[in-house]
């Protein structure tokens, strides 16, 4: 890991397997959770070094991505700044585009399009995230989260090969701890 990060010169922001900030978010977590604190310092100072000066947060067209890079770039800085500190950083940004994106609709028969599937589920995870991290828009982040839920809860376990291999792990993140969100479904 810390040779991975030692080599990130600029942000993958491709929104597939190679995004840079998806990879940072879930190291971190794992930090966390082993009480790593040198992986944790390391996530931060390499996340500030990538990410820091990001002022705008516009996603292009999903085509194959199962990852929203700019939604990933707002779920690591707001997991690695604390609060306060992430409430200035993001002050100072153009990222209520965000707010903006709608559920795509995926094939789960298809190698490529299933992959819109697991956009909808990463989107509904980083919405969660940050609707613990940006008050004002608590709501407008649930429910996001909850329309990209609901569009692709009926593609898990559908039969085909090309989702059902790897999109249940997207939705386990978007649930996380069934009793942490569980309120999701209900607003």
């Amino acid at each position: 890991i810390n040779t991975w990060l030692d080599s990130l010169t600029k942000p993958d922001r491709s929104g597939k397997h190679d995004d840079s900030s998806f990879s940072m978010i879930l190291i971190h977590e794992y930090a966390k959770k082993t009480k790593n604190e040198v992986l944790i310092n390391k996530i931060a100072s390499v996340a500030l070094k990538l990410y820091e000066n990001d002022k705008n947060f516009v996603d292009m067209p999903p085509d194959t991505t199962f990852l929203s890079p700019s939604l990933c770039v707002l779920h690591l800085m707001s997991k690695i700044k604390s609060k306060e500190n992430f409430q200035k950083w993001i002050s100072e940004r153009n990222w209520k585009e965000v707010l903006k994106l709608e559920p795509v609709k995926g094939n789960p028969e298809h190698p490529y399009k299933s992959h819109l599937i697991g956009l909808n589920f990463s989107r509904a995870w980083s919405c969660i995230n940050l609707s613990k991290c940006i008050p004002e828009e608590k709501v407008t982040f649930i429910k996001m989260a909850n329309v990209h839920l609901q569009k692709s809860l009926t593609e898990i376990s559908c039969g085909y090969w090309a989702s059902d291999h790897w999109i249940h792990s997207f939705a386990v993140l978007a649930f996380g701890d069934p009793f942490q969100n569980l309120y999701l479904i209900h607003i």
